[in-house]
């Protein structure tokens, strides 16, 4: 199998992968990359990189580029101290790992989505504390930090301070007349690692100090002066020291790294598998692939395959199949028109699908899984061995009779060409039919006549050719199934100026068996060409279908989606009810009670009761009775106007228009409560025909109602203390106290939970996220009682 990568080109399509990869160990494992023999594995490497493609389309998933770190840890395990630059690269590794971790698996669907993925990453070691302290110690360019140990910060600031005095007595040599005329240059220099002044050499003596060197003219001395030379003593032991601590500090970082040495190794190389799937899906989106089927039983099926090596705009697209009806296809046609590319195509998929990688190809396409692939494709003439082309060819067959077996796919250019047509006919007939008995899935190209022949009369086996357009005399690249090809030599002759009586003449030597051939296959060729169009026609008319069933499958959902939709407001519109309700009844049962203890007559509260459940009832009917609001026409802009009588449709009640805020915003009163509608929230009450006001009666059921807003709006404390209950009992509180705070128009709550061991705070917050009608809620600012109480925002 490794000729045929190298024949079919492989090794390109591994430098594409993998400068999609992003770390050196996924891109080791891409350059060792070899086709698997398992299905099950070629499966799911299959799988791995369609998630890889998913994966990359949502965002969620980038690889940062890291260095190579293995031998690195190894020389920390063998005691060997890292250089600050070699520490960089494992904290930026380990800031790598934490970045991707974080960022894929705060989604939610991730695991759902990309199983495969996500088990590699949920599954990453962190190293946070590690992490931290070298990037502590270690600054992204390398360096070691002041802060990387409270003495180094003060080595360092000694070192400053000493830098400073010595420039600045330095300085003193430049300002001054007297000195400036002996120096070379107006600048401070360093030598032997001290601080010195370029001195013309004749001025030697105009400066005392210490020469540590000369230029090479010997025209410049640079001079440390006396002043300075004990500051300079001072600065390189503070130097030593420093260059002692820095080694101190990489021998502890050293140290911390060599012990998770093993844990960060696997780290690495688990990162690096993730780079080789992500590099996978990078490279199926850009040669635009898909996931093929993988087929255990020698079945292939490419459908619109494009080499990936070829232009996207210039490659014919190819159809293929073998190993159904047979597993032998001769293929003939003239040259340059894409037999070989054909070839090239179909065992470069081979190795692609096992490799793991998706193919450039349409939907359908079906591979097998092949032990061994085997092309003889190209000149094989070797001039150092004296063979040629025929003798080249011979060699690598004999290698693939001698090796292949089934299921191994075999792909032979050229078959029993370079040497007597008729020998080499006879010999390609043979080669084949012994494949062919071998059950090898085999695809060979020719241009023998007498191979057709033998491929249409033997069972198993199959004709294809390239298609050519007799009108225009070139090829058009397309794979013909079932039809042989035809040579089109006399046909391109005559096409191109040679003689009638010659091409006559020229038939008159061929065998009349040949001009039969060539006669039935250029109808067979026409027919094919019919039928293609016609299928053509068919798969269009498909496709029509498929889009009108896509689009009423749409409006179904839609459907459902409003029925969904109504329903949802149907049962809020129920919960309103009936929580009014409630607390009526709940304020009748308080009444009942109070006239119970104070001794009141209960048949008068009863008589009472019985009144105000009956004006409960009348209310209720008209809540749910929609035909009732819609004798009511709807207010009209001109129709506007302070103090007209109006229903307000959304809530339920009677009201009147306040203030007109625009010309289609108004604001009403009902009772106590202020607010703003729209004018499509409200309807005309005619005091005729309206159920709601046509009475004192109604109008006094009103007001009661109005009256028992305002009272709960008094009544309701802003907060509840649920300190001490259980997490059923505070939630049946809370439940009884928001319908009181609805109802008296409350827009912000507080719940006092306290803190404890935060069970019954999490209990509340779980409760209060499924509720339709609450805005928003969060734990309260330090003023307003920390994490011991929730406040809850209505909507």
């Amino acid at each position: 199998m490794k000729k045929a990568m190298e024949i079919l080109e492989f090794q390109k399509i591994k430098e594409q992968l993998n400068n999609c990869a992003s770390t050196p160990p996924g891109s080791s494992k891409i350059l060792s990359l070899t086709p698997s023999l398992n299905a099950e594995e070629i499966k799911m490497l299959q799988r791995e990189t369609t998630e890889a493609v998913g994966a990359i389309e949502t965002g969620k998933i980038k690889l940062e580029t890291c260095s190579e770190i293995i031998s690195i840890l190894q020389r920390s395990q063998k005691k060997g101290v890292l250089s600050p630059s070699e520490i960089r690269d494992i904290s930026r590794f380990m800031r790598s790992i934490e970045n991707l971790k974080i960022t894929f698996l705060k989604e939610n669907t991730m695991q759902d989505k990309f199983p495969l993925i996500w088990r590699l990453i949920n599954e990453l070691t962190l190293f946070p504390d590690i992490r931290r302290r070298l990037e502590n110690c270690i600054n992204i360019h390398g360096q070691v930090l002041d802060d990387a140990s409270s003495n180094l910060y003060s080595l360092r600031r000694e070192e400053k301070k000493l830098g400073e005095r010595i420039r600045k007595s330095m300085e003193s040599y430049l300002r001054t007349p007297t000195y400036q005329k002996y120096l070379q240059e107006s600048l401070i220099t360093i030598r032997n690692n001290r601080y010195v002044l370029p001195v013309k050499q004749e001025f030697r003596q105009g400066i005392s100090g210490i020469v540590h060197d000369q230029s090479d003219s010997g025209q410049t001395l640079f001079i440390e002066p006396f002043p300075v030379v004990e500051l300079n003593n001072s600065l390189r032991k503070v130097k030593g020291k420093i260059e002692d601590e820095i080694e101190r500090i990489l021998q502890e970082l050293t140290t911390l790294i060599s012990d998770s040495a093993s844990e960060i190794t696997e780290a690495y190389r688990a990162y690096g598998e993730l780079d080789f799937i992500v590099a996978r899906g990078y490279l199926s989106i850009s040669l635009k692939a898909r996931e093929p089927q993988i087929n255990e039983h020698g079945f292939l099926n490419i459908t619109d395959g494009r080499h990936p090596l070829l232009s996207p705009q210039e490659v014919v697209p190819l159809d293929i199949y073998l190993g159904d009806n047979f597993d032998t296809l001769v293929v003939t046609g003239p040259n340059t028109g894409g037999k070989t590319v054909s070839l090239k195509t179909v065992g470069l998929f081979a190795i692609l699908t096992q490799c793991g990688l998706h193919l450039p190809a349409g939907k359908g396409t079906v591979m097998p899984v092949f032990h061994s692939i085997w092309a003889d494709i190209g000149d094989e003439q070797d001039i150092e061995q004296s063979l040629s082309t025929f003798s080249g060819h011979m060699i690598n067959i004999i290698e693939i009779l001698q090796k292949a077996n089934s299921p191994s796919l075999v792909l032979l250019d050229e078959l029993g060409a370079g040497t007597d047509p008729s020998e080499g006919s006879a010999l390609a007939m043979a080669i084949l039919d012994e494949l062919h008995q071998r059950g090898i899935s085999t695809i060979a190209t020719t241009h023998i006549n007498e191979l057709k022949v033998f491929a249409h009369l033997r069972e198993g086996m199959e004709n294809a050719s390239m298609e050519f357009d007799a009108g225009t005399l070139n090829p058009t690249y397309r794979l013909l199934l079932g039809v042989p090809g035809q040579s089109n030599a006399l046909t391109i002759a005559e096409r191109l100026g040679m003689p009638t009586e010659l091409i006559a003449r020229a038939k008159t030597y061929m065998h009349r068996d040949s001009l039969n051939l060539e006669e039935a296959v250029s109808g067979l060729v026409q027919e094919k060409r019919r039928l293609s169009q016609s299928s053509e026609k068919t798969e269009e008319m498909k496709e029509q279908l498929e889009q009108k069933l896509v689009e009423i499958e749409e409006k179904r959902r839609e459907m459902e989606r409003e029925k969904k939709d109504a329903l949802q407001k149907a049962k809020k519109k129920a919960e309103g009810i009936v929580r009014t309700a409630r607390l009526r009844s709940e304020e009748i049962i308080k009444t009942l009670r109070q006239a119970e203890r104070e001794k009141t007559s209960i048949g008068q509260v009863s008589n009472e009761a019985r009144g105000e459940l009956k004006k409960l009832g009348n209310e209720l009917e008209l809540d749910d009775a929609d035909d009732v609001l819609s004798q009511h026409r709807p207010l009209k802009n001109e129709e506007v106007r302070e103090g007209q009588h109006v229903f307000v449709k959304s809530l339920r009640c009677s009201g009147e228009i306040l203030r007109v805020l625009s010309e289609e915003e108004v604001q009403v009163g009902a009772g106590a409560m202020r607010f703003d509608t729209l004018l499509n929230d409200l309807v005309i009450i005619d005091d005729k025909k309206s159920p709601f006001s046509d009475t004192d009666t109604r109008r006094a059921n009103g007001a009661n109602k109005r009256e028992l807003l305002w009272e709960k709006s008094s009544a309701t404390s802003p907060r509840i203390d649920l300190r001490g209950m259980t997490l059923e009992e505070a939630i049946g509180a809370i439940d009884k106290y928001f319908d009181d705070c609805i109802l008296a128009g409350s827009k912000q709550v507080e719940l006092i939970h306290g803190k404890g061991t935060g069970r019954l705070r999490w209990g509340i917050h779980e409760y209060l996220k499924d509720k339709d009608y609450i805005d928003s809620f969060r734990l309260g600012n330090e003023n307003e009682g920390g994490s011991g109480i929730t406040v809850v925002i209505f909507k």
